[in-house]
């Protein structure tokens, strides 16, 4: 359906040349042309001619980042994104046989975290959860199940990717090329070949109208494995696009192209199934199973050592490949076949749908065990920690008892019961008056040796303060006598502690008594003196 979109206009120059307009259709992919790939000028023709018609812009494409994306099927789990950019030695000079193959060498010589990682939520849903290196959550994916719909990236609102949700469409309904936006910024994936999609481009459009440019941001390449299977090199200049959205935006394209392979495969826009996958597959087992026995050289050998003639070995081999025939038709038939697909369906589709029920029933059921532990007492609880005091009814189980039990014994249970939790709460009390003597405790614990822990910050003879004021001793001296020389008279200067004791014992043997008072009228006389002169 897409290629008849894409090939109903056709220029009047390729008519003059080929003679006859030629039609191809998805449903005839086992016809083959006339006129080899390299010679089809269709092969060339971009998807969207509208998109290929734009101006390239003429800055050159050098891409910053190099990834690896990790081949994947519709049924892949996981889809994991390698960075391979610090090991990658070979310059850029487009993704070459030789550029291919030190990426095939950095893979094997080396060994990867993943950078990104897409994880599939059940086997046949359509919503991932994506992960970076450390396992945390970076966005969210939900694809359409037809290659036609709309694939959307949520981010969450702290992301550094992209601060609002990345949706993937056609840019025109069932092409191949595929646009979004991110910033107001318009981006499309396309094809470099109309028939081939291993080879993608990606491009950003700058200006606006008749002025508008595509410059090339990425480059993504892979060998043909088919078109179930995808995976391969991608090559962004990071400058232009952040690299993990354009490895996102990537993925997304590679699974509509798996998408509209498999809705080749049923005959155009019908879609293939699972049922329809697992059907091929069971088929193509039965004709491995059911293929004769060919008469080899060594069996020949064999026989002819043996002396067996070959018409002998002949019709023998004829008779057993009849019967494993006949044992396939017998035991792999289209009902066997058929039947074992529908329970394979079934069990995915149960699989897939009661895992979100199962889980709601176990974290309810966990629940309500955390609750039933929290109130219930077993026979085996000690009686004197608080939690399990808590859980004592107060109304005393009489079912256990004889028939002739008394209020009397009820109220002697609420008597006890309001003792014990009295006495539990004084317990309470007095351990967290322990707690609290213990913790002051410990923060008094330097000072248990003040001499180690406390005198050496203190200001004393030994102290490491002591060398610091001898010299701030001697720095008053020297300005005293600056002073004294500039305006005269006798300037004081404090005392050091050695001095004082010194002082201290002279007055002790009766030496002469000093007026303090005098010396204090002096020095504030000074002192006014040499403020006067300021």
């Amino acid at each position: 359906m897409s290629t008849a979109i894409a090939l109903r206009d056709i220029g009047e120059r390729q008519q003059k040349d080929m003679g006859t307009i030629r039609h191809r259709t998805m449903s005839k992919l086992h016809t083959k042309s006339s006129i080899s790939s390299n010679e089809d000028l269709w092969l060339d023709t971009p998807h969207d001619t509208e998109s290929s018609r734009l101006p390239l812009d003429a800055r050159s494409f050098s891409p910053t980042a190099v990834y690896w994306i990790s081949p994947h099927g519709l049924l892949t789990k996981q889809i994991t994104i390698l960075d391979l950019s610090k090991d990658i030695s070979v310059p850029h000079a487009g993704i070459t046989s030789d550029y291919k193959e030190q990426v095939r060498k950095t893979l094997k010589d080396h060994s990867f975290t993943p950078k990104v990682t897409c994880h599939r939520n059940n086997w046949i849903g359509l919503k991932y959860t994506i992960t970076d290196d450390q396992d945390n959550t970076i966005a969210h994916w939900t694809h359409h199940w037809t290659s036609v719909g709309e694939a959307t990236l949520s981010f969450p609102e702290d992301s550094p990717h992209s601060a609002h949700p990345i949706s993937l469409r056609n840019k025109r309904w069932g092409l191949r090329t595929e646009s979004f936006v991110l910033n107001s910024v318009p981006y499309f994936w396309e094809t470099d070949s109309l028939w081939h999609s291993t080879n993608l481009t990606l491009y950003r459009v700058v200006g606006s109208g008749e002025y508008q440019e595509k410059v090339q941001v990425g480059k993504y390449a892979q060998k043909w494995w088919g078109g179930l299977v995808t995976g391969g090199t991608l090559v962004v200049d990071e400058s232009e696009l952040d690299g993990v959205v354009a490895c996102l935006s990537l993925v997304v394209v590679l699974k509509k192209k798996r998408q509209r392979a498999a809705e080749r495969r049923n005959g155009g826009d019908q879609g293939v199934g699972f049922v329809e996958q697992k059907q091929l597959f069971l088929q193509s087992r039965k004709q491995l199973l059911s293929r004769g026995i060919p008469p080899s050289e060594r069996l020949r050998t064999i026989a002819e050592d043996g002396g067996i003639e070959l018409s002998v070995l002949k019709g023998v081999l004829d008779k057993v490949n009849r019967d494993l025939k006949q044992h396939s038709r017998k035991v792999y038939s289209r009902q066997m076949i058929e039947h074992v697909v529908e329970q394979i369906d079934t069990l995915y589709w149960e699989s897939g749908a009661q895992r979100d029920g199962e889980e709601e029933s176990h974290e309810a059921e966990s629940i309500s065990d955390d609750i039933q532990d929290t109130t219930t007492l077993y026979q085996a609880d000690d009686l004197t920690l608080d939690i399990n005091i808590a859980k004592l009814p107060t109304v005393f189980p009489t079912s256990s008892q004889p028939t002739s039990s008394t209020p009397i014994t009820q109220d002697a249970h609420l008597n006890s019961l309001t003792k014990l939790q009295s006495l539990s709460a004084h317990r309470q009390t007095l351990q967290n008056r322990l707690n609290t003597y213990r913790t002051l405790l410990s923060l008094l614990q330097p000072y248990r040796t003040p001499k180690e822990n406390i005198q050496p910050n203190l200001v004393w003879r030994d102290a490491q303060l002591a060398p610091e004021l001898g010299k701030m001793r001697t720095l008053a001296i020297r300005v005293a006598g600056r002073v004294e020389e500039k305006v005269g008279g006798d300037v004081l200067v404090p005392a050091t502690a050695e001095e004082r004791d010194e002082e201290d014992e002279g007055f002790m043997d009766g030496e002469e008594d000093v007026d303090m008072r005098d010396l204090g009228n002096d020095g504030r006389k000074k002192l006014d003196k040499i403020l006067a002169t300021w």
